[in-house]
């Protein structure tokens, strides 16, 4: 009973995480961002406390220690500012996909001796060319959409998973499964 009711609060928090995201993309993506930063800040924070506090300080330590130091410079950006890494990321993914897309078109014409249908893996590559310019150029309404899209699958999936756990009832185990008295599952997650 206490796995029936842990999974439907779960499956509760994930759809109200996937409303969240569906209502509100750009703030949500921010506040990941900057999440992300103060976890980076925690780790550069705890490499420099850790040297500090080390009796011997090698040069592998040396090298950790500097590490930590840009870890928690480079953490700055993305608490201060979470905009800047918003816009940057999906203008440099745009700019990987697009090149990416181009050079299979080329490829697929390179090919077109060799294979017989070159057509379709040039077309596909060419809208994949296009699909990251879509996404360098308009970097806001792409990372919005991605966001959305996040989050209708978490609600999604929180409806099928919150459906599963109401309507959940123990029935006969099958041949490889382990069983309780009589055959019933014990609990679902014994099964493998």
């Amino acid at each position: 009973m206490k796995t029936k009711v842990s999974k439907t609060i779960s499956k509760l928090v994930m759809a109200a995480i996937g409303v969240v995201l569906i209502a509100y993309p750009a703030t949500a993506l921010q506040t990941l961002i900057r999440f992300i930063g103060v976890a980076i800040a925690l780790v550069g924070l705890f490499g420099i406390i850790s040297y500090i506090a080390a009796p011997y300080k090698g040069v592998i330590a040396t090298i950790l220690f500097i590490g930590a130091i840009i870890a928690l410079l480079a953490s700055i950006i993305p608490i201060a500012k979470p905009g800047i890494i918003v816009a940057i990321f999906p203008l440099i993914i745009g700019i990987v996909i697009a090149i990416n897309g181009i050079a299979n078109a080329f490829e697929a014409i390179a090919l077109k001796p060799v294979l017989g249908v070159w057509f379709l893996p040039f077309v596909m590559a060419l809208l994949a060319a296009a699909a990251g310019c879509v996404i360098a150029f308009y970097p806001f309404k792409t990372m919005d959409f991605l966001v959305r899209l996040v989050g209708a699958i978490l609600v999604y999936s929180a409806v099928v998973g919150l459906f599963v756990a109401v309507t959940y009832k123990p029935s006969k185990l099958p041949k490889s499964g382990k069983a309780g008295k009589n055959g019933e599952i014990v609990d679902i997650s014994d099964i493998n």
